[in-house]
């Protein structure tokens, strides 16, 4: 036992001695009697009676209050009354030494818990949040060490105290309350335990816990704005810091759904730019740990849901502002997030219908934004241009999917008929209610020789795909598009192949998307691809009017699930295979290059309807 804490101390504080020693025994009466002169006298001539605090929480003196439902009628109440005391005089010893923390620490939040539970002696209805308030100020002087945080935070129960308190916190309060709350939350350990007590004490629902941070954030970041062109000060800037860290912890450890639906996203949107203009070195780093947040975050639900709305909040125009007012100093963190975001996270993201129409009323500010010379020195540049290229090209094609020009057509799915046709034309099966035919004839065809009767249910893309059925129109939209922009490379590719397999005809054509920009490969078609049985034999069969591609795209679930998943391309005529058919049966392929790209060329001109279906 350290030397302050040992009943021997008591003898150096007279003509104090004698209360000081009955108080320590617990006498209420002794101790209102030095409680004047501890609260005029705070510093270091306090700690002499420090016996007198580590006595009254001794947790031996906790009574059992089962079915006592007033204080006045247990006879432990001097008892009580000495801790509850005991507990909230804390503060006035300062600058105890660390060691006596130690020891103290396990008594303190022994009666902090009993308090808690018992708190209805101590206030009348509707004073909860003023008893908690007073309650977590008695922690204070703990919270204060830094090098106690490893103590605290391994103790079972603090952050569901914690997380109890902070509900009956008022959502703009920004003082000492508030930043130490948020020292708690921000020291959170990457253990399990720690964010599952913070659950715990938001009623076991993890959904109130990330309401919670997104409503404190969201109110923390408006505050700070209304601060610019000066910065914000450094009580804010604690609790956005301690919050977000809190939100890292929270997905680390699988939260991060409840966080998306809260609408952490839009909050960190909007974040990121005030803290980024400022040009302040603390502000620029958490601008940072923001813009990485955000970006992480809309990795954690495939399909890119929550992207339109972070482009809705500005996240663009704010990864900019950060890229053109990095941190002052020498190994700055860098544009790490809008490099991510341009590189990987938006191209890939840009085969989903609501992720470009968002898109389509962003990228004018955007323009405006990045002719800035500081923007245009920075290390993103070049995957900017990239970034601008491909949007430019895909606005184009939205413009067009939603225009009265564009016209989904589909293909007849009895594989031996020829009709394509607009999609409204056709008459669906009333069973599975996907498959299409132009006549009764035709349907009757495919139920009785071609598997429907066997195979009359909903066909559909891979659950992961996550693809709405407007997303899978655009996508389907892109990629005949692609086809067509790109089919002397497709057939290019796709002749090569039967060059290298003695002019073998079953392959696939893979359209890869997770790069943003389509690439084209070709591949041998195994059974694994998800192709029906009548579709492969369709495929293989002399002059063939129909062709087998695999579409893979990013899901940006985890930081980039890909999913691939079949379609087939269907043709009016067998004019393009019989075509390549005669090119590799006519032509050398090592001597009649540009003869074969002048074949292909003219290939391609021949007017061919196709479609995918």
């Amino acid at each position: 036992m350290h030397y302050l804490l040992r009943p021997h101390t008591l003898s150096t504080v007279p003509p104090m001695k004698p209360l000081a020693i009955a108080a320590a025994d617990g006498s209420c009466k002794a101790w209102f009697k030095i409680f004047p002169y501890l609260k005029d006298h705070p510093g270091p001539a306090t700690h002499r009676f420090l016996p007198v605090i580590f006595a009254s929480l001794d947790p031996a003196r906790i009574p059992d209050m089962t079915g006592v439902e007033s204080l006045e009628l247990s006879p432990a109440a001097e008892a009580v009354i000495m801790g509850f005391n005991a507990v909230h005089s804390l503060g006035m010893f300062v600058d105890i030494p660390l060691p006596v923390y130690h020891e103290l620490w396990p008594r303190l939040w022994k009666w902090v818990q009993f308090l808690e539970v018992h708190q209805h002696y101590w206030h009348d209805d509707g004073e909860e949040a003023q008893f908690m308030m007073n309650l977590f100020s008695s922690l204070f002087p703990v919270l204060l060490h830094e090098s106690l945080a490893l103590m605290v935070h391994a103790t079972p129960g603090v952050h569901a105290f914690v997380a109890r308190f902070w509900m009956l916190l008022p959502v703009l309060h920004t003082g000492d309350h508030a930043l130490r709350m948020c020292h708690l939350l921000s020291c959170c350990s990457l253990e399990d335990s720690c964010v599952a007590q913070l659950t715990e004490g938001c009623e076991d629902n993890p959904n109130i816990l990330a309401s919670l941070l997104v409503t404190h954030f969201d109110a923390v970041i408006t505050r700070c704005q209304s601060y610019q062109p000066q910065h914000p000060p450094m009580s804010l800037v604690c609790i956005a810091d301690a919050l977000s860290q809190l939100a890292w912890n929270m997905e680390h450890h699988g939260l991060g759904f409840m966080l998306l639906s809260a609408g952490l996203v839009p909050v960190y949107a909007a974040a990121i730019a005030p803290f980024a203009s400022t040009r302040n070195l603390r502000l620029g780093v958490l601008a940072w740990s923001f813009a990485n947040g955000v970006v992480s975050l809309i990795s954690s639900a495939p399909g890119f849901p929550h992207l339109p709305r972070a482009l809705k909040a500005g996240l663009l125009q704010s990864l900019v502002t950060y890229t053109e007012n990095p941190p002052p100093m020498e190994q700055s963190p860098g544009p790490f997030a809008l490099d991510r975001f341009l590189e990987g996270l938006l191209p890939s993201s840009m085969v989903y219908y609501p992720v470009v129409r968002t898109l389509a009323s962003a990228l004018p500010k955007l323009l405006e934004m990045t002719r800035n010379p500081a923007f245009r020195a920075s290390p993103v540049i070049y995957a900017w241009t990239d970034f601008i290229k491909l949007a430019h090209a895909r606005l184009r094609h939205f413009e067009y999917f939603q225009s009265p020009e564009y016209i989904h057509k589909r293909a007849c799915d009895n594989l031996e008929c020829s009709v394509i046709w607009p999609a409204g034309e056709f008459k669906r099966c009333s069973g599975c209610r996907r498959q299409c035919y132009c006549s009764r004839a035709c349907q009757v065809v495919d139920w009785r020789r071609h598997g429907h009767r066997e195979s009359c249910t909903r066909r559909a893309l891979p659950n992961d795909a996550n693809l709405s059925k407007r997303d899978e129109a655009f996508l389907r939209s892109i990629l005949l598009r692609d086809y067509q922009e790109k089919k002397v490379e497709v057939l290019h590719a796709q002749l090569e192949y039967m060059f290298e397999n003695d002019g073998a005809t079953n392959f696939c054509t893979e359209f890869y998307y997770p790069a943003g920009e389509c690439q084209i490969s070709v591949e041998a078609v195994t059974p694994s691809m998800g192709y029906t049985q009548r579709q492969l034999d369709a495929a293989a069969s002399p002059h063939a009017k129909l062709g087998l591609h695999q579409v893979v795209i990013n899901t940006g679930h985890n930081g980039g699930t890909e999913v691939t998943f079949p379609w087939v391309l269907r043709s009016e005529s067998s004019v393009l295979l019989d075509g390549l058919c005669r090119i590799w049966a006519s032509l050398d392929w090592t001597e009649d290059a540009a003869k074969i790209e002048e074949e292909l060329k003219l290939l391609c001109e021949m007017e061919v309807v196709e479609t995918h279906s």
